[in-house]
């Protein structure tokens, strides 16, 4: 299972490097993709990400990191399983108008975390 937290670490990687580098368009491909009516779908992927890093860390060299990312994971996907539709579109739309530079803070934050997690994966 250490593929599955080497392949999260390159995708959170990509994700800070484009945060970082073209936050704008991000936040604009984000916004599209975001545009969703029912978020439960997206709920259960989060849970089942989540259930998959704690299968994981069972591997990894730095296990207590992965049950963390794992816990965070299933707790994201129960809130948009469980919680109102409004308060789900009231997070999104918060960050999604976040200024530039706290979208670049993000991207160096999603960019440490994928470099720890190929780390802890390899």
């Amino acid at each position: 299972m250490n593929w599955f937290i080497i392949f999260f670490g390159l995708y959170a990687m990509f994700v800070g490097v484009m945060l970082i580098l073209f936050p704008a368009v991000f936040k604009k491909k984000m916004t599209k993709l975001l545009s969703l009516k029912n978020y439960k779908a997206l709920g259960v992927v989060t849970a089942i990400i989540g259930l998959l890093f704690l299968l994981a860390s069972s591997g990894a060299k730095m296990s207590l990191f992965i049950v963390l990312i794992g816990i965070l994971s299933l707790l994201k996907g129960f809130f948009f399983i469980f919680a109102a539709h409004d308060k789900i579109k009231f997070l999104i739309n918060w960050w999604l108008s976040l200024p530039t530079d706290s979208c670049r803070i993000w991207g160096i934050m999603a960019f440490t975390m994928g470099l720890l997690l190929i780390v802890a994966g390899a």
